[in-house]
């Protein structure tokens, strides 16, 4: 009886030690990485259109659309690949680049996977840079080489971004493009053409809207009844949230600024709406007005948010006055050409006769 009870509180010992253990390496162990944002281009017909991505993950805000840089050119329709003409025969051209873009908080890139494409023959050399410092400097790089009628899949370490929060535009450049026939043609390949298409993988804690300050100010204030009025909306951003188990380093903090703030700025007085959906210009959106009535106006100010921010809202008293009474007083009305005739003809006769009288009297 002694020895059955022992064996079975040593069992319990184990199993308990075992959860303890398990429970510990689950808290422990880091979050894996994942696909934050997938690129298709499968049924792709005409490269000269932006590709949207195929998939967002729930916990990133967005990511904007596949697109051509400026030194590239279309090669007419295509299936299953987002392709361009004229890479860089030569060295490293700034112009000639794919770029795509995700937005997220707390966003912890790994790497990025695609599928270079070239529908003849040749080799190259691959970089990816990213907006994070304007493209100065290279992320990831490589080289390919014996690309026909598929898809070479290539995955890029960019580990070194850390921790980001807000908008991340990445740039995929080729440039020493050789080949015997159109070694300038490159582009991704899709699912649908024997590739894999185009990956950012990664971590990211749950969407979270950056909190904003809404400040309005009015000019002048007081004014008085038909005077211009300029309102003007100011829209500050906070810090970007951080979420349990993305703390960041000292480093990355520096790297965490978010994009500028759009959407739109509302200007309101009680249920009517004064001016709707004014754009921000440099975080301000401002509004014109001469048709406030006299007495105290409280205005407010609605910024819509976006998908990055919150939105916010503040309001101030502006006081309009009655406009001064205009003066009375009638002024003289002006001398015609007759009048002023006869007046000049008085005055000379009055010198003459001065100096007439001075003349005898001398």
């Amino acid at each position: 009886m002694t020895y059955v009870f022992k064996s079975r509180t040593r069992n319990l010992h184990v199993l308990c030690s075992g959860f303890v253990f398990a429970l510990m390496a689950a808290i422990s162990a880091p979050a894996s990485a994942d696909v934050l944002a997938f690129w298709n281009p499968s049924g792709t017909i005409d490269s000269s259109v932006p590709l949207p991505p195929t998939s967002v993950s729930p916990n990133l805000v967005s990511a904007g659309n596949l697109t051509g840089g400026p030194g590239l050119t279309n090669p007419g329709l295509f299936a299953n690949a987002y392709e361009f003409d004229n890479w860089s025969g030569g060295a490293f051209d700034a112009t000639d680049y794919l770029a795509f873009s995700t937005t997220g908080n707390n966003v912890t890139y790994s790497s990025i996977a695609f599928s270079l494409y070239n529908n003849y023959d040749g080799s190259g050399n691959w970089e990816i840079r990213s907006s994070v410092d304007s493209y100065a400097a290279t992320l990831s790089s490589g080289t390919f080489s014996g690309i026909f009628f598929g898809g070479q899949l290539i995955t890029a370490d960019v580990s070194a971004l850390g921790v980001q929060s807000g908008t991340v535009q990445f740039r995929i450049y080729t440039f020493n493009n050789s080949g015997s026939t159109n070694p300038l043609q490159r582009g991704i390949r899709g699912t649908g053409g024997s590739g894999q298409g185009l990956s950012v993988i990664g971590t990211a804690s749950a969407a979270q809207l950056i909190g904003t300050t809404t400040t309005l100010n009015a000019s002048p204030n007081p004014a008085v009844v038909g005077q211009s009025v300029n309102f003007s909306a100011t829209v500050s951003v906070g810090q970007a949230p951080e979420s349990t188990g993305f703390a960041a380093t000292a480093e990355s903090k520096a790297q965490m600024t978010p994009a500028a703030p759009t959407g739109v700025v509302s200007f309101s007085e009680g249920a009517t709406t004064l001016a709707g959906n004014v754009a921000l210009n440099g975080n301000v959106a401002t509004f014109v007005t001469s048709n406030l009535a006299a007495g105290t106006h409280a205005i407010t100010a609605t910024y819509s948010g976006d998908a990055v921010y919150r939105s916010s809202t503040t309001s101030i008293d502006v006081v309009i006055n009655t406009a001064p009474p205009v003066s009375s007083t009638t002024a003289a009305p002006a001398l015609s050409l007759q009048a002023l005739l006869l007046l000049s003809l008085g005055v000379m006769a009055a010198v003459w006769r001065f100096r007439r009288y001075t003349h005898k009297n001398l």
